[in-house]
């Protein structure tokens, strides 16, 4: 099941099982101008940077001011103003040197205030599923909260809890931590979180040197997940040609290098290596000794007929390698 159908089958399991932190946004005190210096953001790494939208948020700011209030909570900490909501308005304030902001107040303890992160932000624009994972955490971890109590806290299921926590939990502290920089989105941490915590670091950083989007290591992790450890070695050297041989019916892109003739013969040899791994992670998920009777017998007479048309293409494309490496030969690339 994708991470998209399990998130649809927790929305309809969550519909009437809503949060009563609900009425602690709608019940904040009058608005008023505070300093930006006097904002306690300790719960600022419940949330992840965003570049884009941040840019967005200081042109806004920039062209506009701040028109929607910061939320804070004054019942943390005697005398602390703590930031529930605005996380991102406040640091483009720091940015932009502004002395003050407009302010909610609530007054909610810390584990409130971490309901709220996640209910504040339900009817706008939601979290991902890493930052709820995230807020699952500290609940669970610092505040010493059961799942389930968790769930009763900011309106979802045990089970919503229970995948966030693991999401986050099994991501290595490497990639939790330029999650926090900004520096891997919440979409490529999920697709990352897949991978055994060992091999994260180094994956993380393929995808941040080729600027991989999150549906791109969400295909290379499957791609790494059904490869050997020499297999995952020349797919993390080169992840974009497996990229473009793993996407059934994808267009590939020309190589300049070559002519016509050669570029279609290229293309054929990427969507053989392509068709190879699909079809060793096919066998390795069904081995044919366990078919039916029927199925194995179509599969067997199907086999007859390619094997001898792969061994023809394997003779030829070993004559083509042999002939490219004779000095006379004609090295037509790859």
């Amino acid at each position: 099941m994708s991470h998209a159908e399990e998130d649809a089958l927790e929305m309809s399991a969550d519909h009437e099982h809503r949060p009563r932190q609900q009425s602690a946004l709608d019940e904040g005190a009058m608005l008023d101008p505070v300093a930006v210096d006097d904002l306690d953001l300790r719960f600022q790494e419940l949330r992840l940077r965003d570049a884009t939208r941040a840019s967005r948020l200081r042109t806004s700011i920039e062209r506009e001011g701040i028109h929607q209030p910061i939320l804070v909570s004054t019942g943390v900490e005697a005398g602390a103003l703590v930031v529930v909501d605005g996380f991102k308005r406040v640091r483009v304030a720091q940015e932009l040197e502004l002395t003050h902001v407009p302010v909610r107040r609530v007054d909610l303890d810390g584990v409130n205030v971490k309901a709220v992160i996640v209910v504040a932000n339900e009817t706008r624009r939601p979290l991902s599923a890493v930052e709820e994972g995230l807020v699952v955490r500290s609940l669970h971890r610092e505040d010493g909260l059961s799942q389930t109590a968790i769930g009763d806290l900011v309106g979802h299921h045990k089970t919503w809890v229970c995948r966030r926590l693991q999401l986050v939990e099994r991501l290595a502290e490497g990639v939790q931590r330029d999650l926090r920089l900004g520096l891997l989105s919440a979409a490529v941490a999920r697709a990352l979180a897949a991978l055994p915590r060992g091999n994260q670091a180094r994956t993380a950083q393929v995808i941040a040197e080729h600027r991989l989007s999150g549906r791109e290591t969400a295909r290379l992790v499957r791609v790494l997940k059904v490869s050997s450890p020499a297999e995952r070695d020349a797919v993390l050297a080169d992840p974009l040609s497996h990229l473009a041989t793993s996407g059934q019916g994808k267009r590939y892109t020309r190589d300049p290098r070559l002519d016509a003739i050669a570029n279609q013969i290229r293309e054929q040899l990427l969507r053989l290596e392509a068709s190879s791994h699909r079809l060793m992670e096919l066998l390795r998920a069904q081995a044919p000794a366990h078919l039916e009777e029927a199925p194995r017998v179509v599969l067997i007479e199907l086999g007859t007929q390619v094997l001898p048309a792969a061994r023809g293409a394997v003779r030829a494309l070993e004559g083509l390698l042999l002939e490219g490496a004779s000095p006379g030969g004609t090295d037509v690339g790859t």
